[in-house]
């Protein structure tokens, strides 16, 4: 279909390929600090978050196609998705900490069928990581479908350390998929 009428559409494609065309909506960089990170089950853990990283995205292989005389490359089948790794903060109460601890002593047997939660759909939480803009206003949404958690790090406690420094864990999330929004 034309986007120009009464061009035909070699013409619009060579009028597409410009430099003029081909120029950014803005030049400004996405930066590492511009994002916040929030997860429904999480509250407090989001409060405290330093890094999340967007997981890997793409086919598990390319599928291969034998003919006589070379073997064909398609694209493949099954898309996979890698874990969501989430670092943040550990308050001094260790709720941060605790509240991922929690939620995976909640969805295991640990030592009795019992301590399990019983509403599955609590097993699982959205979270949503919003990357600012340069001015620091909400411009990309992406939103983690069915995430819980799959470990969460340790810390360790050391009197011969010299320099204070808060404690620091990462959690990793298993999830169904993500998707991204441009706000």
């Amino acid at each position: 279909m034309n986007d120009l009428p009464n061009v035909p559409s070699s013409i619009e494609d060579s009028v597409r390929r410009t430099a003029l065309y081909r120029q950014p909506e803005s030049e400004n960089l996405l930066y590492p600090t511009q994002f916040t990170f929030s997860m429904n089950r999480l509250p407090k853990m989001s409060y405290f978050v330093n890094k999340v990283s967007i997981p890997d995205f793409g086919f598990e292989s390319a599928l291969d196609q034998t003919t006589r005389f070379v073997t064909v490359r398609h694209p493949g089948s099954k898309l996979t998705f890698g874990n969501l790794e989430v670092t943040f903060l550990v308050d001094e109460n260790m709720e941060t900490w605790r509240e991922v601890r929690d939620w995976i002593e909640s969805i295991s047997v640990l030592d009795d069928f019992a301590k399990i939660d019983p509403n599955y759909k609590d097993h699982f939480s959205e979270g949503t990581l919003m990357i600012l803009t340069s001015a620091k206003n909400p411009n990309i949404e992406v939103t983690f479908e069915n995430l819980f958690p799959i470990s969460i790090s340790g810390f360790e406690f050391d009197a011969t350390a010299t320099e204070l420094t808060g404690f620091e864990c990462r959690a990793v999330f298993a999830f169904d998929k993500y998707s991204v929004k441009k706000l």
